[in-house]
């Protein structure tokens, strides 16, 4: 069942997703502060046989989740019901919001959440892939800045992404990281992230659902009833507190059923994906996963008002885009005769393809005429500078 929400600043869509359960606890929860020094990351030398210091990334902060924080709520019976869980979405929401980014990784786009003043993003692995690839982090009001890929495990889907560019005064806004091995099966849950990939004047957006499973271990994953599609790979979970308790990582068979990683996989193995580490299957080689991966081009795209194509906000040095001549500012609208309206468009065009095939790309360029260039695309071959 979906219930149209009151609107509120943020223009988020909210889908209450209402089913049968337990009572609301009384007091609700509040809201994770913007900033807390306590909460970044910090560097500390340890004793090694070397005589070179060994550097440790030291996670942010984790909020323990009071109790009743992860006490189930009941599904809404009443209207009066149904409006105190909306107030308390819409008074978590902004803050969410505000730390919750789109990632484009060359052609590609997810989601991800800031989780320190100084720039560190937690994403799925499949979304930051290899480490040490430069990348765009779009911010809900359109801002961008520069990143670089971090550590991924690639058997629980966990990435790590550090912004790169300097942050104003008080740092880059964040959320605080809860915990995930104390989440009750019924307890509601905020899903966020960008379906489809970001889009131009669109925040955002929030959904609302319940905690259906939660698996320790080595293969620890949160599922949940949140609605979910691609391009919310790497958003952001949260509790009805505003604590961070897992990342969207993967759909199945049905969009109402889904998987995140837990948060605390993150807190467990942080040292080793700030040291850019990886480790695991990548997800077109793990049966855990259906995660196709278009051949390369090595632009970084962003979608145009009004559904008028892409325009190129990065072509990598070498890369099959740059050999064909496409330039940063150019405006995508057509590939081997199919429009290209927006990045979902693109990626369906891409994944028919295969390394070595040569596509036609139509752009438009300012003052000058339409142009159509040819692209040999790559595979696995990366542009010059990442590893």
């Amino acid at each position: 069942m979906q219930l149209g929400l009151k609107s509120i600043r943020v223009s988020a869509a909210i889908v209450l997703l209402a089913v049968s359960g337990v009572t609301w606890a009384e007091g609700g929860p509040a809201t994770a502060p913007s900033t807390s020094p306590a909460s970044q990351p910090t560097t500390t030398p340890t004793t090694a046989p070397t005589t070179q210091p060994v550097v440790r990334y030291v996670p942010p902060q984790v909020v323990p989740r009071p109790p009743h924080s992860h006490a189930p709520v009941a599904s809404p019976n009443t209207v009066e019901e149904l409006e105190t869980i909306q107030a308390q979405v819409e008074k978590v929401v902004p803050t969410l919001m505000s730390a919750t980014v789109g990632i484009s990784v060359g052609a590609a786009q997810g989601s991800g959440v800031i989780v320190s003043a100084d720039g560190y993003i937690l994403t799925a692995g499949h979304v930051s892939d290899d480490p040490n690839r430069e990348c765009t982090l779009i911010f809900p009001d359109g801002k961008r800045v520069k990143g670089i890929t971090l550590g991924a495990n690639h058997i629980v889907d966990s990435g790590m992404i550090k912004i790169t560019d300097k942050p104003g005064p008080g740092g880059w806004p964040f959320v605080q990281m809860g915990t995930s091995n104390d989440l009750q099966l019924g307890e509601w849950a905020i899903a966020l992230g960008h379906p489809g990939g970001y889009r131009v004047g669109r925040p955002p957006v929030v959904r609302l659902g319940r905690i259906t499973h939660n698996v320790f271990g080595a293969t620890a994953t949160i599922s949940t009833d949140n609605t979910l599609v691609g391009g919310d790979s790497g958003g952001p979970l949260f509790d009805l507190a505003g604590h961070l308790i897992g990342i969207n990582s993967r759909i199945a068979p049905s969009t109402s059923l889904n998987m995140h990683v837990p948060v605390d996989s993150f807190v467990a193995e942080w040292d080793k994906l700030a040291h850019s580490e990886q480790w695991g299957p990548k997800p077109t080689d793990s049966p855990r996963f259906n995660v196709p991966s278009p051949p390369k081009m090595g632009v970084g795209v962003d979608e145009l008002p009004n559904n008028a194509g892409l325009k190129l906000t990065r072509v990598d040095v070498g890369s099959p885009a740059d050999k064909a001549g496409l330039r940063v500012g150019d405006e995508v609208f057509k590939i081997n005769n199919q429009p290209v309206r927006n990045t979902n468009e693109m990626l369906q065009i891409l994944l028919q393809q295969r390394a070595g095939n040569v596509i036609n790309i139509y752009i438009r360029r300012p003052e000058a005429e339409d142009q159509m260039l040819r692209v040999k695309l790559a595979g696995a071959t990366k542009a010059p500078g990442q590893k």
